[in-house]
């Protein structure tokens, strides 16, 4: 009884062997990868957008620190720069290339300094600052350069200008005005020269 057909079962159509397979369905998974590779893009710059917390302009300087910006100072060519973004000098010609104020009064980063030093005069008339101090997070970011050609612009002005390298580690001032570095802040900290002969 097993072995006999069952009488409600016929073959309707022969199968036929497919000319492709099923899987994978190379079109579609393209168009999914696409699709789900441009969504992880987006998805990925606006997190990185949003964590991004660096300044990228004058108004979200303001914004932030609630100060006003007294100058932007463009990048000064001629002074090298490394691979990770630090600049360094390139021999003795781009030490004397900072002082951009002295051999190039025309370009427009002289233009800038000058700016600045207008700005700083110009912040409280009836009691002018005694005391700048140039700083930043980091070292290599322009402050020897800018407090330089700032005490040079200052000195074009007429107005007495001392500039004190405080940089005790790798101080470049000295080079940059071709004068001795020694003696100098430390000596006068330590006792071993005064003022006026540092």
């Amino acid at each position: 009884a097993q072995a006999v057909e069952p009488g409600d079962v016929r073959v309707v159509d022969q199968a036929i062997l497919p000319v492709s397979p099923i899987r994978p369905r190379k079109a579609r998974s393209l168009v999914l990868a696409m699709l789900f590779g441009l969504i992880a893009g987006v998805a990925l710059a606006g997190a990185r957008d949003y964590m991004d917390e660096t300044i990228h302009s004058r108004d979200e300087v303001v914004k932030i620190t609630d100060l006003p910006v007294l100058a932007m100072i463009p990048r000064i060519k001629g002074v090298g720069r490394r691979k990770g973004g630090k600049g360094f000098l390139k021999g003795e010609k781009a030490v004397s290339d900072r002082l951009v104020t002295r051999h190039d009064v025309g370009n427009p980063v002289s233009e800038a300094y000058r700016a600045f030093r207008t700005n700083i005069t110009f912040l409280d008339l009836d009691n002018p600052p005694r005391l700048l101090v140039l700083t930043s997070p980091g070292p290599s970011e322009g402050k020897s350069t800018s407090a330089a050609n700032l005490a040079i612009t200052l000195a074009q002005q007429s107005t007495k200008a001392l500039l004190i390298d405080c940089d005790l580690r790798r101080g470049i001032v000295h080079r940059v005005f071709e004068v001795p570095k020694e003696p100098g802040l430390t000596d006068i900290l330590m006792g071993s020269a005064t003022l006026d002969g540092a």
